[in-house]
């Protein structure tokens, strides 16, 4: 079994185009697809409250 993770668009007609690796042979496979839609958070991390208190937390911003 091969475990491939990337990023994908979808486009407007529902379809997704995936180039695999040279090493993946011609031949019948089986395959899952797992749809976790990619979310930018606008909600700051409480560690967050931290920044600037202790030196080891200066520099955290949880939103990248």
């Amino acid at each position: 079994m091969i475990i491939i993770e990337t990023k994908i668009n979808i486009t407007d007609e529902h379809l997704l185009n995936i180039k695999l690796p040279e090493d993946i042979t011609v031949g019948e496979y089986e395959i899952a697809i797992i749809i976790n839609p990619v979310t930018k958070s606008t909600t700051p991390h409480p560690i967050n409250k931290l920044a600037g208190k202790f030196k080891a937390f200066k520099n955290i911003n949880s939103l990248e």
